[in-house]
């Protein structure tokens, strides 16, 4: 049953709930084209269903895509530790492939991390994850443990090769 509606730009792909009264949102941000202008992170507020608002928007523009539109397991979300991580690709760099981390402070986003992956060919997103235990956040990818101290700003702690 539709509660509520509202209208933004661009477009959502990924929903998650952020707390008791708050809805995540991933997606695009278009232009009145419909054309994509970036990676679009959205916090809405829901207490009133029938009357949700937007809190706040973050546009990548240097982002073109990210799996978390159709794959919602590439998606770290805890709200407990205000962490919103996933990847992202920009197709005009020589090096198109990051894992962003993002937290919601003070009605705001803000980009807390941010790993570049060096590569020599294709990459496939969908198998990069990020995760944590205690205060180190790890990123899995096909090749490589990476793990960094979050505490010390993800000051890099090690790096595993995996054969």
């Amino acid at each position: 049953k539709l509660l509520g509606e509202i209208k933004i730009s661009g477009f959502s792909d990924y929903i998650h709930s952020y707390g008791n009264d708050k809805m995540l949102g991933i997606g695009y941000e278009t232009d009145e084209n419909s054309m994509r202008l970036g990676v679009k992170l959205c916090m809405f507020d829901v207490k009133n269903p029938k009357k949700p608002k937007v809190l706040s928007s973050y546009v990548m523009k240097d982002a073109d895509s990210t799996p978390a539109d159709n794959n919602y397991k590439c998606v770290l979300v805890d709200q407990k530790k205000n962490m919103i991580g996933f990847m992202v690709e920009d197709y005009d760099a020589k090096c198109p492939y990051t894992y962003k981390v993002f937290s919601w402070k003070n009605g705001e986003f803000k980009e807390v991390f941010s790993r570049t992956f060096k590569t020599k060919g294709y990459l496939d997103m969908n198998e990069v994850r990020g995760m944590y235990a205690g205060s180190n956040f790890y990123l899995v990818k096909n090749s490589a443990i990476i793990s960094y101290d979050m505490k010390n700003n993800y000051k890099q702690v090690d790096f595993l090769k995996l054969k």
